[in-house]
């Protein structure tokens, strides 16, 4: 669903199973790539460490994590911080284009502190 939907969108997708496609695909890429979608947990390797081996060949790569796991499972894995975008699970398909289209949209320092101030609100 989440590829489909952003293609409809009409959004560029590079889809991977899994971290280690994710970074053999990003190597072979030849376009920027601008987004990374990626879920928090994962086998072998997390989202954190996925988001920073392919922000070095992308720097200026914005990272959108998903997760239906809770707050004390994702903090687990080092993304409950400063500047960390999540997309809860489960999400609308209306939900996710809102999140990649507001995630693109930023400039790659914006609103770091915003996020995690409204994210912080909504949670309480």
């Amino acid at each position: 669903m989440t590829c489909n939907t952003l293609k409809e969108a009409g959004y560029k997708v590079l889809e991977a199973e899994g971290a280690s496609k994710a970074i053999e695909i990003a190597k072979h890429s030849d376009s920027d790539i601008d987004l990374l979608l990626t879920d928090v947990v994962m086998p072998g390797m997390s989202g954190r460490e996925l988001a920073e081996n392919l922000s070095l060949k992308c720097p200026r790569l914005k990272i959108l994590y998903m997760s239906g796991y809770t707050d004390g499972a994702v903090a687990a894995h080092g993304i409950l911080e400063s500047g960390i975008v999540i997309l809860r699970k489960p999400f609308s398909r209306v939900q996710l284009q809102q999140s990649v289209a507001e995630m693109l949209a930023k400039n790659p320092r914006q609103g770091k502190t915003e996020e995690n101030a409204e994210y912080a609100k909504s949670r309480e």
